[in-house]
């Protein structure tokens, strides 16, 4: 039987709490400097992809940008949710 990928939706409350309504698992984490921790909450048997605010994923530290670019997870950038304001 194989596994469809698990979708994920990461960073600032307002934002993750938007996109779990489609149905995205949440993960929270307000700050960039925090998302180290992000890839090895996520499932590591298969492969995965992460919805993240565009804002969010620029202010992440760059080695850590670079390990979650590498990983086995795809990240999807989105505008912000706050875009425009």
């Amino acid at each position: 039987m194989t596994m469809s990928p698990a979708g994920y939706v990461a960073g600032r409350q307002i934002f993750i709490d938007l996109w779990s309504l489609a149905g995205f698992i949440p993960v929270l984490c307000e700050s960039p400097a925090d998302a180290h921790g992000l890839l090895s909450s996520m499932s590591g048997d298969g492969k995965a992809f992460v919805v993240v605010e565009q804002e969010w994923f620029d202010r992440v530290p760059e080695a850590t940008r670079r390990r979650m670019e590498r990983s086995h997870v795809v990240w999807i950038q989105f505008p912000s949710a706050t875009a425009g304001r």
